[in-house]
């Protein structure tokens, strides 16, 4: 049950973390969310991938030094 709670929170819990993160900028200013998508090819190709399922938001973060930094900007 521990590694099961565990397991849950390593990959669940950062999942919603950067999730929350990502919908409290998105509430904040949703217009400039629209135009990084629109308008950033990298960026929309990420959101592409999310729909996709070929990735999550917390690997994007986690593997790209870019969007952490931008999260982290944004926070």
């Amino acid at each position: 049950a521990l590694n099961y709670a565990f397991a849950i929170k390593a990959g669940l819990g950062v999942e919603m973390g950067v999730g929350r993160r990502m919908l409290k900028l998105f509430e904040r200013r949703p217009g400039l969310l629209h135009a990084v998508l629109t308008g950033f090819r990298p960026a929309w190709k990420s959101f592409a991938g999310i729909t996709r399922g070929t990735t999550s938001l917390a690997e994007l973060v986690r593997t790209h030094p870019l969007a952490q930094r931008a999260l982290h900007a944004m926070d």
